[in-house]
C-alpha cells in the first residue's frame, strides 16, 4: 500500500470536467424537468428551483465526495441551491442536454 497524502489522493480522484454547464442552462433544463420529468425527479426539480441555483460545477464524475459520502463515479453535474448539493444527471438525444436523474 502506497502512502499518499490527503491532497495528491483528491488531485488523484478528481476528473476533468467534460462539459460546462451555466447556473442558466442547468436552470432552464430544471424548469423542463419540473414539467416532463418523472415523478421523483419533478419533485427534486422543483425543490431545486424554489431555493434557487446559486452554483454549478460541469459535467464530471468522481470529485471529492462529501457530507460523509464518497466520490460519486458516475458523471454528473453538482448543483447548490440554497443550502443544499445535489447531483444531476444528465443524458443527451439530438444534440440537447436533460435531466435524467437527480440525487440529494
Amino acid at each position: 500500500m502506497v502512502n499518499i497524502d490527503r491532497d495528491e489522493r483528491r488531485t488523484q480522484r478528481y476528473q476533468e470536467v467534460r462539459i460546462n454547464v451555466n447556473v442558466d442552462q442547468m436552470t432552464e433544463m430544471l424548469e423542463t424537468a419540473a414539467r416532463r420529468g418523472d415523478r421523483d425527479v419533478r419533485e427534486l426539480a422543483k425543490d431545486i428551483l424554489k431555493d434557487g441555483v446559486s452554483k454549478v460545477t460541469g459535467l464530471h464524475e468522481l470529485g471529492f465526495g462529501g457530507d460523509g459520502r464518497p466520490p460519486d463515479p458516475y458523471e454528473h453535474a453538482s448543483v447548490r441551491a440554497g443550502r443544499n448539493n445535489y447531483h444531476v444527471y444528465l443524458g443527451k438525444k439530438g444534440g440537447r442536454y436533460f435531466i435524467v436523474n437527480i440525487t440529494a
